[in-house]
C-alpha cells in the first residue's frame, strides 16, 4: 500500500513541476482538439474529488459501488478549469490529492473489500487501477507535450 500512496504523492510533485516547466504553455492544448495541461489537472482534480466525496464514503465491507458518468465529470472539469487560474489549480489539486491519500490510507487500514460492478477490490487495488493508471495516462500526455515545447 505504501508504494501506491507514494505514487499518489509523486504525481502531485509531477504536476507542480509541470507548472514550472510549462510557464508559457500551461493553457495551450496538448494536441489540436485536446485539453491543455490546466484542463487535464482540473480533470484529475475532479476525479479525486469524486473519489473523496462519493466513492470512499461508500467503501464498506462488501459494498457494490458504481462509477460516475465519465462525460458528466469530464464536462464539469472543463467548466471548473475556466474559472480558476494556474496557481490556484495546482494548489487545489495538491490539497485534494493529499486528502485522498490520507482517506485511502484510512480505508486500507480497515481491511475492507468492496466491488465496483462485479469486480472485487481492496483499497490498494482501487488506487492502482483507478487512480495511478489514470495519472500515468495523463502524465505521458503532459510529458510528451512538455518535450515538444521546451523553452
Amino acid at each position: 500500500m505504501e508504494a501506491a500512496l507514494k505514487e499518489l504523492r509523486r504525481f502531485t510533485a509531477f504536476v507542480e513541476e509541470a507548472g514550472r516547466r510549462a510557464a508559457d504553455s500551461w493553457y495551450n492544448p496538448i494536441l489540436p482538439g485536446k485539453w491543455s495541461i490546466h484542463e487535464i489537472v482540473g480533470h484529475i482534480w475532479l476525479w479525486d474529488t469524486y473519489a473523496l466525496e462519493q466513492m470512499i464514503p461508500e467503501m464498506t465491507q462488501g459494498a457494490v459501488l458504481q462509477m460516475a458518468n465519465r462525460q458528466s465529470i469530464n464536462r464539469n472539469a472543463e467548466l471548473f478549469s475556466l474559472r480558476i487560474q494556474k496557481a490556484e489549480m495546482i494548489d487545489h489539486f495538491a490539497a485534494t490529492r493529499n486528502e485522498l491519500a490520507e482517506a485511502c490510507s484510512f480505508v486500507h487500514e480497515s481491511g475492507i473489500s468492496f466491488f465496483i460492478g462485479a469486480r472485487r477490490l481492496q483499497m490498494e487495488s482501487y488506487i492502482r487501477e483507478y487512480v495511478v493508471e489514470h495519472d500515468r495516462h495523463h502524465e505521458a500526455q503532459i510529458e510528451a507535450f512538455l518535450l515538444r515545447h521546451k523553452p
